[in-house]
């Protein structure tokens, strides 16, 4: 399969959407209690939390799902002569396991989260604290068991079909 840019764009923004779609979907019927990516991208930022969806919105949508994620795995879907939904379906899968994994370190690094147990609060069920200085984020702890039983289920199911959709998408325009 030749790459196209194109191609890769519009798949990655589709399977962004959809991915988004799902975690929500999760979150409102209480799978978890993991806040939403773009608050949690964009509270690296700024603990306003208009302002950290606005951002967090543009670097999870436009940035790292259409644009890097987008390009990358159409790079790799290239590459293959193998049906392009399995290779996209197993992408996804290590994708959604390294973000489980990273997301262990996310309470080390990002300057807006709390830790919950220590602050005496309960686990919110929307995993963010509003407090007088602003957002801040619940740690998630790896695979985001901090968000909830079945946030690591969500989050790995959810990038398997990042993947899928995004292959299926990428076939067609490509």
């Amino acid at each position: 399969m030749e790459l196209s840019l194109f191609a890769a764009l519009g798949a990655g923004f589709l399977a962004t959407s959809i991915m988004s779609l799902l975690v929500e979907v999760a979150i409102f019927n209480g799978w978890s209690q993991m806040p939403s990516w773009q608050l949690v991208l964009g509270t690296i930022f700024t603990g306003h939390r208009d302002d950290a969806m606005r951002l967090g919105s543009i670097m999870h949508f436009a940035v790292l799902g259409t644009l890097i994620f987008g390009t990358g795995y159409a790079v790799v879907l290239s590459g293959f002569d193998a049906p392009a939904i399995w290779v996209g379906a197993m992408c996804g899968l290590i994708h959604g396991t390294l973000v489980g994994i990273a997301l262990g370190i996310v309470g080390d690094l990002h300057p807006r989260t709390i830790e919950l147990a220590t602050a005496g609060a309960p686990a919110p069920s929307d995993g963010y604290v509003r407090e007088k200085e602003g957002v801040r984020i619940a740690s998630p702890g790896i695979f985001g068991v901090n968000w909830g039983e079945l946030t690591p289920a969500v989050i790995v199911i959810a990038h398997a079909v990042y993947g899928l959709v995004l292959a299926a998408v990428y076939a067609a325009l490509s």
